[in-house]
């Protein structure tokens, strides 16, 4: 019997698990559509061209953006899978890494 109720503690558990992430790859496609138009507004003006601030900082905004929500999924399903994610480590390693790779070009 202690069989079944931890089986059915489990399904739940994989069932919020789905959940959450669906609704986190759903948040994360919405807010990518939303970026398409201001992305061919930008383009039209020549914000992509080498060097110019409006281009850079669009494209590391969008990285970034990326990068959270990649970061909130594994946290997800790390807290379900008992993986631990250390958050502070992680975002700051990540960000010395976006920041070097931007000042060195």
């Amino acid at each position: 019997m202690a069989e079944n109720s931890c089986g059915g503690a489990r399904d739940w558990a994989v069932q919020a698990l789905r959940l959450l992430i669906e609704q986190e790859t759903r948040a994360l496609l919405l807010n990518a559509l939303a970026q398409v138009e201001p992305l061919y507004q930008l383009e039209k003006e020549g914000a992509f061209k080498a060097g110019n601030p409006r281009g850079i900082a669009f494209a590391q905004e969008r990285l970034w953006a990326g990068a959270q929500a990649l970061r909130d999924m594994i946290r997800i399903s790390g807290f379900w899978s008992g993986i631990k994610v250390g958050a502070r480590t992680a975002d700051i390693d990540l960000e010395s890494r976006f920041n070097r790779s931007l000042c060195s070009t």
